[in-house]
């Protein structure tokens, strides 16, 4: 009569100067398989009570049986919940650690799992166990016969290495299989500028080469202050203060509002070209309350990024600019004016400042030397007198 197996055995050993500690051997009536059972013998708990022991060993039981249940799972469904805000693991971790981590990033993962990964199915339908360097290195390959540009292939990439490494973070496997697989190299197109002469012809009148007076004032204002897109299209009539400006949020997509870019808010000062054009703005518009957006639609919804980028398309084509060949977009009247500001010698440090550039992409000061300097929109108004002559 075959006799009833316990899931595991404990023994103990009496080890010279060190003391007695339980040791343990799981069986297959864990319900673990057999070649799992064979690399759990004669193993130490490390505990010197029996109960203490016990409970190591049922969480070892369960360690074990979950990372069995992941041999039957696709990566396809391991990766299901990542690059989701509400169930990502990965997202979930970076927010409780305080990291920086938005929506808008999030869903431009998700967008290129979805276009990229998942249709996949000679590396998707493999499990999350079986896949090997080899797999990563000839999806990769994929991708590039696919005729996708070097960037969104490295991203791509990087999405699922990203979901490897947080597996073997959480122990879910035991090697990373996309270590060593580097980026294909390639060299970026540098984004183009605007000439000082051809700023002043792009805002010379109002509203000019730009569709009306709106979007003559929001490429106006991002021209004069270089805040980012999602910067601009968040401001409301309250951030306009006398000669200052403060940029305190930003749409990090087309319905969220966040801090701006480094969670960096900043006040910086405004010329008086500037504030002309935002009073004709204001008495132009419908809704003006403090808490309105400066660029909204009658009904107070917020303008989108696509309304400025259509705005802008169309004032560099109105004047023959050829945009795509010299890789002007929006973000190149920040380029623009930070460009001109430090060809005029002007304080690097107060660039900075008045940019909100991250101290991690520009150290221009030592940390030790941040935590000394204090610059306040006052000492920025030094700026101002460059930025008229730009345009007058």
């Amino acid at each position: 009569m075959k006799t009833h197996q316990e899931p595991f055995v404990l023994y103990k050993r009496d080890r010279k100067g060190y003391g007695s500690f339980y040791y343990y051997s799981i069986n297959e009536s864990s319900g673990l398989p057999s070649d799992v059972c064979r690399k759990e013998q004669r193993k130490s708990t490390g505990c010197g009570l029996k109960a203490d022991a016990t409970r190591f060993v049922l969480d070892r039981i369960r360690e074990l049986e979950k990372r069995h249940n992941l041999t039957k799972k696709s990566l396809r469904e391991y990766m299901d919940p990542y690059f989701v805000w509400t169930t990502c693991p990965h997202v979930a971790r970076l927010l409780d650690e305080q990291k920086i981590i938005n929506e808008q990033y999030v869903k431009a993962r998700r967008s290129i799992m979805e276009r990229y990964i998942f249709p996949d199915d000679l590396l998707c339908d493999k499990t999350i166990t079986e896949i090997r360097r080899g797999d990563i290195v000839d999806f990769r390959r994929r991708l590039l016969d696919r005729s996708i540009g070097f960037r969104t292939v490295n991203v791509t990439v990087g999405i699922v290495k990203t979901i490897f490494k947080e597996a073997l973070y959480r122990e879910d496997i035991d090697r990373d299989p996309t270590a060593g697989v580097g980026n294909i190299k390639y060299k970026a197109r540098e984004r183009g500028i605007f000439t000082k002469a051809e700023l002043r012809e792009l805002f010379q009148e109002t509203p000019g080469y730009w569709r009306d007076l709106k979007a003559y004032c929001a490429g106006f204002l991002m021209a004069n202050t270089g805040v980012r897109t999602g910067e601009l299209l968040a401001l409301r009539w309250q951030a306009i203060e006398e000669t200052n400006l403060h940029i305190e949020a930003a749409f990090k997509d087309w319905q969220q509002i966040g801090l701006p870019k480094w969670e960096k808010t900043r006040t910086i000062p405004i010329s008086t070209d500037v504030l002309d054009v935002l009073e004709q703005l204001r008495d132009d518009s419908i809704r003006v309350a403090p808490d309105d957006f400066v660029f909204a639609y009658d009904d107070g919804k917020n303008f989108g990024r696509c309304w400025f980028r259509s705005t802008f398309v169309r004032a560099l084509k109105a004047m023959e600019i050829p945009r795509v060949e010299r890789s002007l977009s929006p973000h190149s009247l920040r380029h623009s004016l930070n460009s001109i500001l430090l060809n005029e010698g002007c304080n690097i440090i107060k660039v900075q400042y008045f940019f909100g550039w991250s101290p991690i992409t520009a150290p221009v000061l030592t940390p030790v030397h941040r935590g000394y300097t204090h610059i306040g929109v006052d000492d920025l108004r030094e700026l101002i007198p460059v930025i008229q002559s730009i345009f007058s």
